[in-house]
């Protein structure tokens, strides 16, 4: 009698721990539960790091290389006024940078800042491209150096290497007292692009930089082409030999 009498208080001791667990236990589990997730500040779900690395789409700063600036260069457009351009190169196969803070400056010969711009672009990943800004003003003062430099530590993101687009048809007209470049955007992929960053470079005969510009294109369609063409106000100190363009994707 007192064996099935244990048996029986163990039979209920279970029934009421397992309606204690299934009606109070697990409602309060869901209540304060939270799946682990990209943005909860914890090094979960076979992340690599916190919020980074495998299931995110972040990539921990570890991993990546940061962007090359090969070089950066300025250009007079007129008594005061410069452009500025930055060669810059993203080795990262798989990794890119949406929003990317940077900044031109250029000094005097003493050294001194005498103008700046801040600006903001996109890093596409394992790509060539440049950084342009226009219309730098510097007064009555004259530039002799350009610097650039990315702001604020890059937060990179995984995505797929894809450049759909090619140039062709360059035409460089250099004996006009406007100087004009022209060419051709092809898109190769499947879908139409917008607003297509393209900037072009022109150098002399012994690879040094003598001017650059950029353009928008609004629109290539798929399997289609799109022309471009850039314009200066007057002619080169130096005689441009050869012109290379390269576009950005947003």
């Amino acid at each position: 009698m007192s064996v099935w009498s244990a048996k029986r208080r163990m039979f209920y001791f279970a029934g009421v721990t397992l309606f204690a667990l299934l009606f109070i236990g697990l409602p309060i589990f869901l209540l304060i539960y939270r799946a682990p997730t990209c943005t909860d500040g914890k090094r979960n779900q076979g992340e690599a790091g916190i919020d980074c690395g495998g299931p995110c789409r972040a990539v921990c700063a570890s991993a990546a290389i940061e962007p090359i600036v090969w070089w950066q260069r300025f250009f007079q457009i007129s008594p005061g006024v410069y452009n500025a351009v930055a060669r810059v190169e993203n080795p990262n196969v798989d990794s890119a940078v949406t929003r990317a803070k940077y900044i031109f400056r250029l000094y005097d010969k003493a050294n001194v800042v005498i103008a700046s711009r801040e600006g903001e672009t996109n890093i596409p990943p394992r790509q060539i491209f440049y950084i342009f800004e226009g219309g730098l003003a510097t007064g009555e003062r004259l530039s002799v150096k350009a610097t650039f430099e990315f702001l604020s530590p890059l937060n990179w993101t995984v995505k797929e290497a894809t450049m759909p687009l090619s140039i062709t048809g360059q035409i460089l007209s250099k004996a006009s007292t406007t100087p004009r470049l022209d060419g051709i955007l092809r898109n190769s992929g499947a879908d139409d692009l917008v607003n297509v960053e393209v900037v072009a470079v022109l150098f002399d005969a012994d690879g040094n930089a003598v001017n650059a510009s950029k353009t928008i294109v609004d629109v290539v369609r798929s399997e289609a082409v799109a022309p471009f063409f850039f314009t200066w106000r007057q002619p080169f100190d130096k005689e441009p030999a050869r012109a290379e363009i390269i576009p950005k994707l947003k």
